[in-house]
């Protein structure tokens, strides 16, 4: 459930920046797993950029672990947070 919330969440993202679809469209099939305890998302991009929720069973490509911490920063667009 939260997978699928989060995918439409970040399509909609995507969707009001476009050059962002075509920034993606290379990684088609890869998978990336946001991991923000208490919270696990995965999703996998397809091929016109977008993403759907990942398989169960799918091996996230790359792992992005973001600390309460981190997001809290970034929710406050803390420009710094993405240099670390």
């Amino acid at each position: 459930m939260l997978n699928s919330l989060a995918s439409a969440s970040v399509n909609r993202l995507l969707e009001e920046n476009s050059w962002s679809l075509d920034r993606l469209r290379p990684f088609s099939g890869k998978s990336v797993r946001f991991d923000c305890p208490p919270f696990i998302v995965t999703l996998t991009v397809q091929e016109g950029g977008g993403v759907v929720p990942a398989f169960d069973n799918a091996v996230p490509d790359v792992t992005m672990v973001i600390t309460p911490g981190l997001m809290l920063r970034l929710l406050a667009r803390d420009e710094t947070a993405w240099t670390e």
